[in-house]
């Protein structure tokens, strides 16, 4: 079921449109669900999905960066130059340009999400940092962390202001909190951070993100605890 709400339209086209639909993430699948799942009713097991993915991924990484596309079936992956060139003969500049990856999904995979999915409208409730995935940038690993390791957390709401202590990133146990004190990037969508130290390898830890909306702070986290190691 794809949850909605319709929300004022402050987008500056409220003449021709007064009202939007704001859609609702239900949680979402991390990548070891995404492998039970594609494992289930197979004779693969989840370490020969996992191994698959992981070709996957390195065929990508090799195409892309030779900069030829990549079409999975359902979706066709695209290296893309971004950035700013102030006259043609201007030189490729890390710190002025980037080379990112567009998706587009195929029109045959779009309509098919479309005819199976229901819609409901729901009333207008308090909106939630939503965390949807934790990525370990230094080791590549997915909701693991260590001392020291650079993280990307991906979700919806989740712009805070970094030097109020009351906001951030917070590791939980036991109802005892680490608060993330150091931060390379932080928005709606994107917070990078370095794990902190006083994290016990091998424990399991919740994590969270709290920010503020209006005058009241709210809290956002992870489905699945992330695992010192």
């Amino acid at each position: 079921m794809v949850k909605f709400q319709v929300v004022k339209n402050k987008l500056g086209t409220e003449g021709k449109a007064p009202y939007l639909p704001r859609t609702l993430l239900e949680g979402s699948l991390d990548i070891r669900n995404v492998i039970k799942a594609l494992a289930y009713g197979s004779t693969a097991t989840p370490p020969d999905v996992l191994a698959v993915l992981e070709n996957l991924e390195r065929v990508c990484i090799e195409n892309l960066s030779q900069g030829r596309s990549v079409n999975l079936g359902f979706c066709i992956l695209r290296p893309k130059v971004k950035g700013v060139f102030q006259n043609p003969e201007e030189a490729f500049s890390e710190d002025k340009h980037s080379v990112e990856v567009s998706i587009v999904p195929s029109q045959m995979f779009v309509k098919r999400v479309a005819i199976e999915a229901k819609t409901v409208r729901v009333a207008q409730g308090k909106i939630l940092p939503l965390v949807i995935s934790v990525e370990n940038i230094s080791s590549g690993a997915v909701d693991t962390l260590s001392s020291g390791d650079l993280v990307a957390i991906r979700g919806e709401n989740l712009k805070f202001n970094k030097a109020e202590l009351n906001q951030g990133v917070f590791l939980e146990k036991n109802g005892a909190e680490i608060r993330v004190s150091e931060y390379s990037q932080v928005t709606s969508k994107l917070v990078s951070f370095k794990t902190p130290n006083g994290i016990v390898i091998g424990e399991s830890y919740r994590l969270r993100v709290r920010n503020l909306f209006g005058s009241e702070i709210r809290t956002g986290e992870m489905e699945q605890d992330v695992k010192a190691a």
